[in-house]
């Protein structure tokens, strides 16, 4: 018996619209991926139902897509350990780092519509945290999202980057080996699909790194992206139904939603501790290995990327 969260009605005709969604072959579907799973040594992955119907809906119900993506999620993440150890939602530096709100999932959006994320760089102190330890959060963010937001997989998600009080210390954290783990993981290593990413308080100092992952970001991926020069003009994009207070909007202030995620994650802290044991034995692949070098060693364009 198949045992995933039945979609809202506006969700469900998004899912059969768009991604091809047949309920009746659901359980066909889900057991060729277990079979798979099954025969594949060198991958440790849950099999849940929940679980797994995010990488079909993710690709259209295209199996073989599904099983690349499945791979790939767990082999990114086992390739980048400083992003997987100590995923302990109550650890006292997990928990510091959830309160400085730099990744949000806002907790209102359209009955059918994308996830809205607020990101903002410049909350969290780069001396103090590493960029792995606070993309750490964010992957956590994004698991929960897996798992639990239906209108994430489904509909998508949004992104608003604001980059105020951005500093040249948080710059310089994203060099060419952070963002080509960045730009990896958002494609290759997350069955959540980014519709649109909006820039806000964008910085001059900035546009060398902008219009490299933006060239990467819509090359590879399609995905839209929009720089609004001010607080209305983003307000013109993203209804004020769903922004916080803080923007302008009616969708809840950033101390509650903080608030709101932390207590969400300790709800999730078995599940994360579990979690560790999934991931790849590379000596056990048909085949070459994956690792941090194969698959981050630096090509093209990264060799001749320059900061200003």
């Amino acid at each position: 018996m198949v045992t995933i969260r039945p979609l809202s009605v506006e969700l469900q005709e998004v899912a059969c619209r768009e991604l091809s969604e047949v309920p009746e072959r659901i359980p066909r579907d889900l057991q060729a991926l277990k079979d798979w799973l099954a025969k594949e040594a060198h991958l440790r992955s849950r099999t849940d139902d929940q679980f797994l119907i995010t990488f079909l809906r993710n690709f259209r119900y295209s199996l073989e897509k599904s099983k690349e993506m499945i791979d790939s999620y767990y082999t990114v993440r086992s390739a980048i350990p400083e992003m997987r150890n100590d995923r302990d939602p109550a650890s006292e530096r997990n928990r510091e780092i959830m309160k400085t709100g730099y990744s949000l999932p806002l907790p209102k959006c359209a009955p059918a519509g994308p996830r809205i994320y607020l990101n903002r760089i410049g909350a969290y102190d780069p001396n103090k945290f590493s960029i792995y330890e606070v993309l750490k959060i964010a992957s956590m963010l994004n698991d929960v999202a897996i798992m639990e937001d239906d209108n994430a997989v489904v509909s998508g998600h949004v992104d608003i980057m604001d980059l105020k009080d951005m500093t040249t210390a948080h710059y310089m954290t994203f060099t060419p080996t952070v963002l080509k783990k960045l730009i990896m993981i958002a494609q290759q290593a997350t069955p959540l699909y980014q519709k649109e990413i909006h820039y806000l308080n964008l910085p001059s100092t900035m546009m060398t790194l902008f219009n490299f992952f933006r060239k990467m970001m819509t090359e590879k991926s399609g995905v839209k992206i929009f720089v609004h020069s001010n607080l209305e003009s983003l307000q013109e994009a993203i209804s004020l139904d769903y922004l916080p207070s803080e923007y302008g909007g009616r969708g809840g202030e950033i101390p509650d939603i903080i608030e709101q995620w932390q207590k969400k994650l300790m709800d999730k802290r078995q599940w994360f501790l579990e979690d560790e044991q999934y991931g790849t034995d590379e000596m056990k692949r048909k085949g070459a290995p994956r690792n941090a070098e194969t698959l981050f060693g630096f090509e093209g364009s990264f060799r001749q990327l320059e900061f200003d």
